[in-house]
């Protein structure tokens, strides 16, 4: 049962980044993106924030996806105790691409 309760968690928090990655670009939701909800007004139309809110929301689903993934990945080669750490490097590693991927497309984040 203790291994059931951990899948459902993973697979929640899973479904709610793949929301959160589907909902953020069709919605326009970029105020939900840490960092340009507290700019100002005339700061904000300095980004291209359609092409944030769609790459963003890209990761966002990844991070979803492989979060739903993980438990069930390990769980085939009954490696179960791998799952935490697994999450942990899964979190880690989409954190620092977005990172890598905003430093390497800086020039199509701000409009001309």
């Amino acid at each position: 049962m203790h291994i059931l309760t951990d899948y459902l968690v993973f697979v929640i928090v899973g479904i709610l980044f793949t929301i959160i990655g589907v909902v953020i670009p069709k919605y326009k939701l970029y105020w939900l993106i840490a960092g340009l909800n507290g700019r100002p007004k005339g700061d904000i139309k300095k980004f291209n924030l359609r092409y944030i809110e769609k790459y963003f929301g890209l990761f966002m689903f990844v991070l979803g996806t492989l979060t739903i993934a993980n438990p069930i990945f390990w769980t085939l080669l009954n490696r179960e105790e791998n799952i935490g750490q697994t999450f942990i490097i899964t979190i880690l590693s989409t954190v620092a691409s977005m990172f890598l991927f905003g430093g390497i497309n800086r020039r199509k984040i701000y409009n001309s």
